[in-house]
């Protein structure tokens, strides 16, 4: 999510608000040959998945996973073998399920940032969340420049508040929840709004009556973000799943690799309204940014194999 790093204080979260329940994966044939090697998970056989519900990216139906993220672990879980089980709770409880081995991995566009991957294991990059500007139909925001002066609506936290100021003349409007961003969109009390992309084009779909549409800007430039910091959090986001330890992270990176590769990203982030060629690939700047963090030199994101076939 597009949020400013929260502390998962909630330690005992999983526990008194996780609603579990099992779904199978293991009747489906595999596409991988991963599921050959043991994978070392909190129960054998299954993969103990947590997230909050946030549609599109994470959500629940009748004990399933869904949405992108839900449809990428259910078909990791189905290369591994593996069964997988549902916990859904909120922010904090899903990073300390992971932290305290009671879940294996969390899901549901975890931004990747250097303070949670010391306390954890990041898989390779899933996705980019690239900078998406909702606006009504007809105004075709594609630049920073384009929102001088706007009144853009957001939620207070979000990274968007710091890019924000930084834009001439641009105006902040902040709400307490993402749906009252929307429905100040929908009333004309802001021009524009700045949301995680995917929740846009969700939005719009959901609510064809408020004319939303989905904007993809050109991310800052290094000479714009040098010279204005805050419009950083304009630029592509690393996204990635929060595993509890190596065997769980190495499993699950070498599916998504695979999964970038035979065209499996591709299809699964086209089914939620994504863009793959936006969602898919990153400025070098913003993908180095593990190297010397969680991975070491040399280490290329699953898009690079893209970029060279």
């Amino acid at each position: 999510m597009k949020k400013k790093l929260i502390t998962a204080t909630l330690a005992a979260a999983l526990v008194v608000t996780a609603s579990l329940a099992g779904c199978s994966s293991g009747d489906t044939e595999k596409k991988g040959d991963a599921g050959a090697a043991k994978v070392d998970t909190v129960e054998d056989g299954k993969l103990i998945v947590t997230f909050g519900p946030y549609m599109p990216y994470s959500g629940e139906e009748g004990g399933k996973a869904v949405g992108l993220d839900g449809d990428m672990i259910n078909e990791i879980a189905k290369r591994l073998d593996l069964d997988v089980e549902v916990a859904v709770t909120d922010f904090a409880g899903m990073l300390s399920g992971v932290q305290t081995h009671r879940a294996d991995v969390a899901i549901g566009t975890i931004n990747w940032t250097e303070e949670r991957a010391k306390t954890a294991f990041y898989t390779d990059d899933t996705y980019y969340n690239p900078p998406v500007v909702g606006s009504k139909e007809g105004d075709n925001f594609k630049t920073i420049d384009d929102l001088k002066g706007k009144k853009i609506g957001t939620v207070t936290g979000y990274s968007f508040v710091d890019a924000i100021p930084e834009i001439d003349g641009a105006e902040a409007v902040l709400f307490p929840r993402m749906e009252d961003v929307v429905e100040a969109f929908a009333g004309g009390r802001v021009d524009a709004i700045l949301l995680d992309p995917l929740v846009v084009t969700y939005t719009a779909k959901q609510r064809p009556d408020i004319k939303l549409q989905t904007n993809y800007l050109e991310a800052p430039t290094p000479e714009q973000v040098k010279e204005k910091p805050g419009l950083a959090a304009l630029l592509p986001a690393i996204t990635a799943l929060y595993a509890g330890n190596e065997s769980v992270e190495g499993a699950l990176t070498k599916e998504i690799r695979a999964m970038y590769k035979d065209g499996t990203m591709a299809k699964l982030i086209t089914e939620v309204g994504g863009d793959p060629k936006e969602y898919m690939n990153a400025p070098k700047e913003v993908t180095d940014r593990r190297i010397g963090v969680d991975r070491k030199d040399g280490w290329t994101p699953p898009s690079a194999e893209l970029k060279s076939e």
